[in-house]
């Protein structure tokens, strides 16, 4: 079985319900009754007492399982009937509802059962689906808050797979669809997994995908189909004689897809670049911004907390499917190189409603976890007048990325799903090679006045001074404990008149420490000193330094004796003495585990 085809109505239901749990109503009433009848009251009252709550137990376990398990569900948008799965879990009068993308389950935020009626929050779409249960089916209206008219829902059970007839025809593999779209693009790409008659497949646009498009081959064609709370699409795939593929979505014209590796000698255009279908008119220039935060404070791309950082400019929509899927991405390079100087900004886009009262942008960023800085840019129309050193910026979401001098260096249109297979692995390994390669490039201590940077214009003589020789000196050093483990440390101490950055100082790459274990070993994360502050003349700031000896100490455990094994690491930093700023540097550290 394909792990990305989400079975539906299209499907006819290829998994089976899960079944309803005990309600914790149910407990409760019964143990109201186990104790009416233990309390001594009057026999006639206890066994009056009994059958009554006995009815209205069996009456609400019979409505938790008419509403627990699988659904077939199905919206109507537009005229056409989208299919997709669905399911309810149910916990006495709270409830659960979920979507599906391929293999990944899209959860409600809230939910309650009153009778036959369910109510599903979806806080980070905005959205909510109110439905009731009558003979069998659930009927009523997914509401889509700000973003437009509600699309009437519909649900019944699975029914049973009907093996379709005759053969199957093979269509996996990348498909190239000839186009002419309003973002300029020649072509898109149609990708296909199949296992038997079940396809998993996706759209992939310069701006991002369609999510994963599941179904089956049924009646001489493929019917595949996505809703996940968000780009209701569905799509009948027909082989045509020629060996190309009908394409037909919703109430489109149709398309045609063509066997990427037979693409190009039929005259169909390659897929744009999303690494050069936006780029910067002058990137001599910085790419200038100042919006407010969720909290109404005003944040500027000449704020100190972004000096001689790399910085992602996000330009994103909690309404953006497509954004949906790149902040997970985001949220995690973030985690993973801010300490070596990497900052993100989302610049939203919202609607004026949103943009009164971003409750959906503030689910948005509860629901990925979002750590990075997020402003309110304006509405989407208001995109390329917000950002007129862009040209071509048109797609939902775009990443700008800024070197450590402040200006920017690359640009990218969109990301793909987890739908897009290798495209998608592709996009996520590009843009952290770029990142990595910003990061490791030197940072400017002092910016020209006029360019990113609050600080006044230094003298000549501060500028970043070419580094030929060790900054800091390291020694390494290790102890096993008596019980198991070991204690790795070290111990650093910067050249005379020299300080490195501690954690907690802005503007500068801090000390870290990062090591490679060997198998059987697992580490705990560096322990730091606190810093002390240093006011740094030229301009006439205060940060966290370490201008004497310090020591980095980390624990590890060890499961096996794993005595002679080496650990590798490397320890950043950047260093200043009371004129010039150093680049930042990075050093290789061994430690072997004694016994």
């Amino acid at each position: 079985m394909l792990p990305h085809v989400a079975p539906s109505s299209a499907a006819r239901g290829l998994s089976a319900p899960v079944p309803a749990r005990r309600p914790a109503t149910v407990v409760r009433l019964a143990a109201v009754a186990h104790d009416a009848c233990r309390s001594g009251r009057p026999l006639v009252r206890c066994l009056t007492l009994t059958p009554i709550l006995a009815l209205a137990l069996l009456a609400g376990c019979t409505r938790q399982a008419d509403l627990a398990g699988a659904w077939d569900g199905q919206v109507e948008v537009g005229g056409v009937v989208v299919p997709f799965r669905f399911e309810l879990v149910v916990d006495g009068p709270e409830a659960t509802g979920f979507f599906f993308d391929g293999s990944q389950r899209i959860g409600s935020s809230g939910g309650r059962v009153d009778g036959g009626q369910v109510t599903l929050e979806f806080e980070q779409f905005g959205t909510r689906l109110e439905a009731a249960l009558d003979g069998g089916v659930l009927e009523g209206v997914y509401d889509r808050g700000t973003r437009g008219q509600g699309y009437p829902f519909r649900a019944t059970r699975p029914g049973p797979v009907v093996p379709p007839e005759g053969v199957v025809p093979a269509i996996a593999g990348t498909w190239r669809v000839p186009v002419e779209s309003s973002k300029g693009e020649r072509a898109w790409r149609f990708i296909v997994r199949q296992d038997g008659p079940e396809v998993a497949a996706a759209i992939l646009r310069v701006d991002g995908d369609t999510g994963t498009l599941s179904g089956r081959y049924q009646d001489g064609r493929f019917l595949l189909s996505h809703f996940s709370g968000a780009r209701p699409t569905r799509l009948e795939v027909t082989v045509q004689a020629d060996g190309t593929l009908r394409l037909e979505q919703d109430d489109d014209p149709p398309l045609t897809a063509v066997r990427d590796e037979l693409a190009t000698a039929e005259g169909v255009a390659e897929p744009t670049d999303p690494a050069s279908h936006t780029r910067v008119t002058d990137p001599s220039v910085p790419i200038a911004f100042s919006f407010p935060d969720l909290d109404g404070h005003v944040v500027s791309h000449t704020d100190a907390r972004f000096r001689g950082k790399v910085v992602i400019i996000s330009i994103t929509g909690s309404w953006c499917p497509n954004c949906h899927d790149e902040t997970p991405f985001l949220v995690d390079l973030y985690r993973r190189y801010r300490d070596q100087g990497l900052e993100i900004v989302a610049l939203s886009f919202e609607e004026a409603a949103q943009l009164e009262d971003p409750a959906r942008l503030r689910a948005f960023i509860r629901r990925y976890g979002i750590e990075y800085t997020v402003l309110l840019a304006g509405e989407p129309a208001q995109l390329a007048e917000t950002l007129p050193q862009a040209e071509n910026l048109n797609a939902f979401p775009t990443t700008f990325y800024v070197g450590r001098d402040g200006l920017p260096r690359h640009a990218h249109a969109g990301f793909p799903s987890p739908a897009s297979g290798e495209y998608y692995d592709e996009a996520r390994a590009g843009i952290t090679a770029q990142v990595e390669a910003l990061l490791a490039e030197g940072a400017p201590a002092f910016l020209a006045a006029g360019q990113q940077g609050d600080a006044p214009a230094a003298p000549s003589s501060f500028r970043p001074s070419p580094t030929g020789r060790r900054l800091v000196d390291a020694v390494p050093g290790v102890t096993a404990r008596p019980r198991g483990g070991y204690d790795l440390w070290l111990d650093v101490t910067p050249k005379p008149g020299m300080h490195v950055y501690a954690p907690g100082a802005t503007g500068y790459l801090v000390v870290s420490l990062s090591t490679t274990m060997p198998d059987g070993a697992t580490a705990a994360p560096p322990v730091y000193p606190p810093g002390e502050p240093y006011f740094f003349e030229p301009l006439r700031e205060t940060v966290l330094v370490y201008e004497g000896p310090f020591r980095v100490s980390q624990a590890v455990t060890a499961s096996g004796d794993l005595a002679g094994a080496t650990v590798t690491g490397t320890l950043s930093y950047q260093a200043c003495d009371d004129r010039l700023c150093y680049a930042p540097q990075r050093e290789a550290v061994t430690w072997v585990l004694p016994r």
